[in-house]
């Protein structure tokens, strides 16, 4: 089986919610909203990205055999840039996996994809725009070698990023980094 053909199945199960970071949407005393993945995405956008899943898959399985390694077999992304616009301008805190996108030695990096799930980008297709976050530093900081899960924080604003891995609907500017604890 092709990887094009893969990418369908792994683009509804990570959409489904598997191995996905979760958040309790909560404001803090300093007014820095936590927020889930969820809360990225406006309403009705789930049922939308669905059909969208279900048309390429159809696509795909229209098209016949894809040969692993052609110029055919290439993750898509699947989605749209629609974002939440209260969101616009506020200080929040929302968990994810880094990918670099300008990683240096020891780890340092000034800009990276936050996404929702481990692999996103990389071993999978992307996620939707709108459930990608180009975090930008002005600041190196440095990302562990295993790429675990972190807390970023920082001013979100509804501005998209292109990159030859994904293209991001959100652009974080980064005032903290952590590891990931509940």
């Amino acid at each position: 089986m092709g990887l094009a053909r893969w990418i369908g199945t792994a683009g509804v199960l990570a959409l489904a919610g598997l191995g996905g970071l979760s958040a309790t949407a909560a404001t803090d005393k300093s007014g820095r909203q936590t927020l889930s993945w969820d809360d990225l995405m406006p309403p009705g956008e789930d049922e939308k990205l669905m059909k969208m899943y279900e048309a390429y898959i159809a696509t795909l399985s229209a098209s016949g055999p894809i040969a692993e390694g052609s110029a055919e077999d290439k993750m898509e992304q699947i989605g749209t840039y629609n974002v939440v616009k209260e969101l616009d301008g506020k200080e929040v805190r929302i968990p994810g996996f880094p990918v670099p996108l300008d990683l240096g030695a020891g780890g340092m990096t000034k800009e990276f994809l936050l996404v929702p799930y481990f692999g996103a980008c990389i071993h999978t297709p992307p996620p939707p725009p709108n459930q990608i976050v180009y975090v930008k530093s002005d600041t190196p900081v440095v990302l562990s070698e295993s790429l675990d899960a972190i807390w970023v924080e920082g001013k979100l604003a509804a501005q998209t990023k292109e990159s030859d891995l994904a293209d991001a609907a959100y652009t974080l500017t980064l005032a903290k980094l952590e590891p990931y604890k509940k």
